[in-house]
């Protein structure tokens, strides 16, 4: 497998982990959301994709998932901008 193929599926894992973080945002399982934040930012590091690093950082940074977890508003707040 080349470098290329490498990068592509790189890709693929991190869109599959926001996936699935998303699914559990949706069903409140802030832990997940946690973990698969940290693989997320920990992938696309490794990938040098600064920029996916950048907003999974803001997002566990923010600790918006924590606000909106003790607000009961949920992930769909953060994107409404609940913080």
């Amino acid at each position: 497998m080349d470098a290329h193929e490498e990068h592509i599926l790189t890709i693929a894992e991190i869109v599959r982990d926001s996936a699935a973080m998303n699914e559990a945002a949706l069903a409140g399982d802030f832990d997940e959301v946690r973990f698969r934040n940290a693989l997320i930012v920990g992938k696309a590091g490794a990938a040098e994709l600064h920029d996916v690093v950048l907003a999974a950082a803001h997002l566990r940074l923010s600790r918006t998932v924590s606000h909106c977890e003790k607000s009961g508003r949920g992930m769909r707040s953060y994107f409404l901008r609940c913080h």
